[in-house]
């Protein structure tokens, strides 16, 4: 195997703050609640 050549250390410069952007469908809502959990075990 090869050794590994010292990398010299990269500055980080200051950037301008991105934008962020989010967006929703609405309200959350479970896929599967308990009732539907137990029926699809019993399946099993």
């Amino acid at each position: 195997m090869s050794k590994r050549k010292p990398r010299k250390a990269v500055a980080m410069t200051a950037s301008a703050p991105q934008k962020m952007e989010a967006f929703t469908f609405g309200e959350p809502v479970p896929v599967l609640d308990k009732r539907d959990i137990l029926d699809y075990v019993e399946c099993i």
